[in-house]
């Protein structure tokens, strides 16, 4: 229903009438009830501007959905590397309680669900570069992570003499040598097991694509139910 549309012949109320597509030239016609004085529905530029408007910010949804998301899983990966190449549990006497359970979620649960967002969140760009670059950043932050760690002080067996004479170099370098080394391997090793997330994002990207063309065809459906209405 229009906002206002009134007959300029007569000044009788046409919003609520329905206008009929025009076959030759498609101009939506309205025939004024009253004087049958014929005239234009013209689109207003307000509605139009409101779908750009509403078309721009589904877009930027998309995006910070995306951004959000993986901002989450890298942080993710690297607090469970890090978080295991600190930790300084005594494996000799038997693996602690709960321990099994937290690895197999930390290095097989989270890294098949990262592999399966990239793949689907990130299905237009090559799966090598996608993954290879992956790895990158996550190993730049780690490598940044470690760094911090040593220079706060927050290494095993650190003492306070050591880490009040000590500069910032000297800490940052601790930190990478304490931490870096094992956090990479524990990367390495997510990234492999990453890929087995790449079947369930295909299965995704495929559900997407069914649901798209559903959309599409209930759309085109009700486009024309409106037009055989007009």
């Amino acid at each position: 229903m229009a906002i206002a549309h009134i007959c300029l012949s007569c000044g009788q109320g046409l919003s609520r009438v329905r206008p009929r597509r025009e076959p030759h030239y498609g101009l939506r016609i309205i025939t004024c009830p009253r004087c049958e004085r014929s005239c234009v529905r013209a689109r207003l530029w307000a509605s139009g501007a409101w779908q750009s408007l509403l078309r721009r910010a589904w877009v930027f949804g998309l995006i910070a959905i995306k951004v959000a998301v993986s901002v989450f899983l890298a942080a993710m990966t690297v607090l469970a590397a890090t978080a295991f190449a600190m930790s300084d549990e005594d494996f000799s006497t038997g693996l602690p309680r709960g321990f099994l359970f937290v690895a197999a979620i930390a290095f097989v649960g989270l890294p098949v669900v990262t592999g399966a967002w990239l793949r689907f969140a990130f299905d237009h760009l090559d799966r090598v570069r996608l993954f290879g670059g992956w790895a990158i950043v996550i190993a730049a932050i780690i490598l940044i992570v470690s760094a911090l760690l040593g220079v706060g002080g927050q290494l095993e067996g650190m003492s306070y003499d050591t880490w009040t004479t000590s500069g910032i170099i000297p800490l940052a370098t601790m930190g990478l040598r304490a931490i870096a080394p094992m956090a990479l391997a524990l990367l390495a090793l997510m990234t492999i097991v990453s890929l087995a997330g790449i079947p369930l994002g295909r299965m995704a990207i495929a559900a997407r694509r069914v649901m798209s063309r559903w959309h599409f065809r209930w759309l085109l459906k009700r486009r024309r139910l409106r037009r055989s209405q007009e």
